[in-house]
């Protein structure tokens, strides 16, 4: 293998470009693999944030392309073919070419690895698809769903990869995603019951994500052992805990698994968010609203903490002050489209929670009611 020394500059460069989408490669290091990583779901709309598993990476000496989009469009852009020519052009030359990515990242990293000049594709949680027509079982994300439009999906033919590697929990909705790529799509199926969506949150917990990765950039990664010793850590995880929890028919046992997930890790804020989630459900209000402000107080400004910490005092009553809370998280992201339909709907839901205003309000609808 082919490597620079550490501490040798890499190359860096900016390959493609425009309001929709960034590829940078960071490269330099070997001609043995390189891997292209397309970024998941995200609060932050800038295309000057790090790729997916960038700094891995680039630690391990890895030639990387990333691909980051401005909004969750699940990489509907017209320009998405153009891109992938410029990614094609720059990864041939390489030994073994893998594409990368976790739930939205994971839709690309499949449904474009073709287009990547890719021969491996690694698939963590991927979706079929958001698009209503085609998955109308799938509600998680809602709001893109309602605005995706399916600009290449339908027509682009599903590649074919000598290896290829989806990791999924098969109790989870992820499942019935995978179901629908085994008609179009040869692949490894890898599934970790019980680790969640996604699963790259899990293995990272279990000591487990930058193995696969580089085994996988090795071309020695064993499915079966893998999934193995996978299980085997499973209760080191904090994920499977809360996951277990959100499964759970009864709230006391929901509750009880947070708990244990949050006593694992106390300062995880994904723990401490989900718990006061599920104790407000329950109208523990005083304590969770207080997990809520724990885990704010570790990162004040988190877009995703802020908007549970809201739909906690939304259910407490408090709206005016949930309303404040999303009015920031709102600001702070640029109007992400995550945030800006909730917005909306709490908006109207506080003008018709005060009487003077819901008189105005009611008004209003009728005004513009149809006849």
């Amino acid at each position: 293998m082919l490597q620079t020394q550490p501490g040798m500059a890499t190359d860096e460069a900016v390959l493609f470009r425009s309001d929709n989408l960034a590829v940078r490669k960071i490269g330099g290091f070997s001609s043995a693999c390189c891997v292209v990583t397309f970024d998941s779901f995200t609060d932050t709309r800038t295309l000057d944030r790090a790729g997916f598993g960038e700094h891995f990476l680039q630690s391990r000496h890895i030639d990387a392309i990333h691909v980051v989009s401005r909004e969750n469009d699940w990489y509907q852009y017209p320009e998405m073919a153009a891109a992938m020519t410029v990614v094609h052009a720059a990864t041939r030359g390489y030994d073994r070419v893998v594409t990368y990515g976790s739930s939205m990242g994971a839709y690309a990293a499949i449904r474009l690895a073709g287009l990547a000049g890719a021969n491996v594709a690694l698939a963590m949680s991927p979706q079929y698809s958001i698009d209503p027509a085609v998955a109308a079982f799938e509600r998680r994300w809602r709001d893109a769903s309602k605005r995706f439009r399916p600009v290449w999906e339908r027509d682009l033919p599903f590649p074919t990869l000598p290896e290829a590697y989806v990791v999924y929990d098969p109790e989870d909705q992820d499942r019935r995603h995978v179901a629908l790529f085994q008609q179009d799509f040869a692949f490894t199926p890898v599934p970790l019951p019980h680790a969640g969506h996604t699963v790259s949150g899990y293995l990272l917990e279990v000591g487990l994500l930058q193995a696969a990765v580089l085994a996988v950039c090795r071309a020695e990664f064993d499915p079966a052992s893998f999934i193995a010793l996978a299980w085997q850590r499973r209760e080191q995880s904090p994920q499977y805990f809360l996951t277990l929890g959100e499964r759970a028919r009864s709230r006391p046992h929901r509750i009880a698994m947070m708990q244990r997930a949050l006593d694992l890790t106390p300062r995880n804020i994904g723990c401490l968010s989900r718990l006061g989630l599920e104790l407000g459900a329950a109208k523990r209000f005083p304590e969770a609203l207080a997990l809520h402000r724990r885990a704010l107080a570790i990162e004040p400004e988190h877009p995703g903490l802020l908007n549970n910490y809201s739909l906690t005092l939304q259910k407490s009553g408090d709206f005016a002050a949930a309303l404040a809370v999303m009015e920031k998280v709102s600001a702070q992201t640029n109007g992400a489209t995550l945030y800006v339909a909730r917005l909306h709907r709490l908006r109207a839901r506080v003008r018709a929670s005060d009487p003077w205003l819901r008189r105005i309000y009611a008004a209003s609808r009728k005004v513009i009611a149809p006849r």
